[in-house]
């Protein structure tokens, strides 16, 4: 799933092939590319990065130690793949210069995630992956306003914000929807965290019962 997420997104701004009627008309050759291909390279190796940091920083003893070398490993080749596909993305596909600073952001962000978790700190090195996925994310969407995905055929047959928008009465429900389910949503989350904020370890278990 982590690499067809990156392979969705890289294809979702790079453009497919739509025809006129909006119809997908390529194989999955076509989405099998090799900027799609690196998207799902850089989502791979950042959720397992981050996925191994949040690990460190709920354990102790060897699975933390190893948990933060695996998440220096794969982390290196984020930092790598994600610079060049965010960099390739800037050059050749964005329709804005702000990308940049989100670029720069996102990768920066890396960075500062694995040199605090070289250094045994593992909160800050969560919240630098976790940046370096938003602001990721926000690049990309970013530099494809106000499209929703291009047509590499024609232009003109790419979707916007205006043609593949549903209709306001469908908007209107969502947004009451959204008001409403956002909170909650964020709130049980917010009481999973803290429930389980401290590390575990094996002294934790219980003695086995006969």
């Amino acid at each position: 799933p982590a690499l067809l997420w990156g392979v969705a997104l890289a294809n979702i701004v790079a453009g497919v092939p739509l025809d006129a009627e909006n119809e997908y008309v390529g194989g999955v050759v076509n989405l099998l590319n090799p900027f799609a291909l690196l998207g799902g390279l850089v989502t791979v190796t950042l959720f397992a990065t981050h996925g191994a940091i949040f690990v460190a920083l709920k354990t102790v003893g060897d699975i933390r130690a190893r948990a933060r070398r695996f998440a220096g490993r794969t982390g290196l080749v984020a930092l790598l793949a994600l610079a060049a596909f965010t960099i390739w993305y800037g050059v050749a596909y964005s329709n804005t210069s702000l990308t940049w600073l989100t670029i720069a952001i996102a990768i920066v962000a890396m960075i500062g995630g694995l040199s605090a978790n070289a250094r045994g700190r593992e909160g800050w090195a969560f919240v630098g992956t976790a940046a370096t996925i938003l602001a990721t994310v926000v690049t990309l969407f970013l530099g494809l306003f106000p499209q929703v995905m291009p047509s590499t055929l024609d232009p003109a047959f790419s979707l916007d914000i205006g043609n593949a928008s549903s209709t306001p009465y469908t908007l209107s429900i969502m947004t009451v929807a959204a008001a409403i389910f956002t909170p909650i949503v964020l709130l049980y989350q917010g009481w999973t965290y803290w429930v389980f904020r401290k590390r575990i370890g094996v002294q934790h278990m219980p003695d086995p019962v006969a």
